[in-house]
């Protein structure tokens, strides 16, 4: 069907004003603590660039969907996506897809926009659509998770035995130099900005700092990562984990949570102590913790996935791009582009 309700365009400054709509729309489809308001109005004060809109489609208290768009070339309206967010700023109620939305979208937009493009989505949330003579479809990148729906022991002992053997190898390896590792979860907010300054630090001895992409106390990316985790701690939905090899913290690891759903946001380790792979024994440390608290339903990597990664996981999906044109011409014209360029 075509849906034919008006999409009504706002400055995205005024993105506050909608927080408990946009949240509205989010809980009409299947939830992710990446799509909650409070995620996506981070990411816009952080990294917005200021030409953005939020267009709202139907009533503005009870609206169908919501987005954030921002141009992106002559003709050319994206999603908004930063790179510190998984998935791009659209959300729409179960029931609907893209193809009853976008037809009324494209042309809601100001000027004469040609391309409508919504980046990076979760076919968990949003079913992916069939490609059409007006909307095509792009993989993304594979992303995994971990199923919560056994004994820790019963998910373990699913596991390869290369990985069984090498996390008891490294474990022996630091009893025998007398190093007890620990797993530490923060939730106060009042602890947030120290721990995300100790992050940094720990980032920014590594690799990452040399190439100075670093998450650290002065930068947009330490400013938004303590925006987010204060205000989830406060509300309960947030972890930060401290891995600890005696005195020392040598991993750590931000999260976000809804009800049901842990999502890794970023993970850092110290690079000094490597042979001991302490993201690993973190992460192995994490889960065991997760599966016995009985609360939680999966684990939400996102990104690309990773080799390691295959051998913990229990499910992989494809991520996807959506692409909606004014015209049934114009795929095929950028088509002819590619292929002469």
């Amino acid at each position: 069907m075509t849906l034919t309700s008006e999409w009504r365009l706002v400055p995205a400054s005024e993105f506050g004003r909608h927080l408990q709509a946009w949240d509205r729309v989010a809980a009409g489809s299947r939830s992710s603590p990446l799509n909650e308001a409070a995620f996506i109005g981070a990411l816009l004060r952080v990294f917005g660039r200021g030409d953005e809109v939020l267009a709202i489609c139907g009533d503005p208290i009870a609206p169908h969907a919501m987005c954030v768009l921002r141009p992106s070339g002559a003709g050319v309206w994206e999603a908004f996506q930063a790179s510190q967010g998984p998935l791009s700023a659209w959300v729409h109620r179960s029931g609907l897809s893209y193809e009853d939305l976008l037809p009324s979208l494209v042309k809601a937009l100001p000027g004469m926009p040609l391309v409508v493009s919504i980046t990076q989505k979760d076919p968990d949330i949003h079913s992916r659509p069939k490609d059409s003579s007006k909307l095509k479809t792009l993989d993304y990148v594979q992303t995994a998770r971990v199923v919560v729906n056994r004994p820790f022991e019963d998910y373990w002992q699913a596991r390869d035995k290369k990985v069984k053997y090498e996390i008891r190898r490294r474990l022996k390896r630091l009893s025998e130099i007398g190093i007890e590792p620990r797993l530490e979860l923060l939730r106060d907010p009042g602890e947030v900005a120290a721990a995300v300054e100790a992050y940094g630090s720990i980032e920014g001895s590594g690799w990452k700092g040399e190439a100075g992409t670093a998450v650290h106390g002065d930068n947009e990316q330490g400013l938004f990562y303590r925006t987010v985790l204060s205000d989830y701690c406060a509300r309960g939905k947030g972890r930060i984990y401290r891995y600890w090899f005696g005195d020392q913290v040598v991993a750590m690891q931000m999260c976000i949570e809804d009800a049901r759903t842990l999502v890794f946001l970023k993970t850092a380790y110290d690079e000094r102590h490597a042979r001991y792979a302490p993201g690993i024994l973190m992460k192995y440390a994490i889960f065991e913790q997760a599966f016995r608290e009985g609360k939680l339903e999966r684990i939400e990597f996102y990104g690309a996935l990773l080799e390691w990664q295959r051998k913990w996981i229990d499910e992989v999906r494809t991520m996807y791009h959506v692409t909606y044109y004014r015209w049934t011409w114009l795929p095929n014209m950028q088509e002819l582009r590619r292929a002469a360029a």
